[in-house]
């Protein structure tokens, strides 16, 4: 998805409208602009912190985060996380490490996703 972005592709072509985007999701969120009454969005809330997710799978991986002791200290500031991946993540935040760069502008990210979405 990032190399679009020096290309310039844009694959995924709306069958109303005409309009191209880069993305397949990109697209769909689009779509919602030719329907006539958009549906509507269940909310699921969180019952310990009241966040609101419109995907209960994503709701019930978020109430696992906090059941899931945290007991990985950032030892910069201190902030806590419940895995050692995340807190590594989180320690490029003070480093200013960025292992993951795009072979044609050079560009580089802190995590390998954001590689593949900018």
């Amino acid at each position: 998805m990032h190399y679009r972005t020096h290309t310039g592709e844009r694959p995924f072509k709306c069958k109303i409208c005409g309009r191209a985007f880069t993305t397949k999701g990109n697209l769909k969120t689009h779509f919602g602009v030719h329907r006539a009454k958009p549906p509507l969005r269940v909310q699921h809330s969180c019952p310990i912190c009241q966040k609101k997710f419109t995907n209960a799978v994503v709701l019930q991986q978020h109430i696992r985060m906090h059941r899931t002791p945290k007991q990985h200290n950032c030892h910069s500031c201190g902030k806590t996380f419940s895995s050692a991946s995340a807190l590594q993540i989180h320690e490029r935040t003070h480093t200013g490490e960025k292992p993951f760069g795009c072979t044609i502008c050079g560009r580089a990210f802190t995590t390998k996703g954001n590689l593949k979405v900018r």
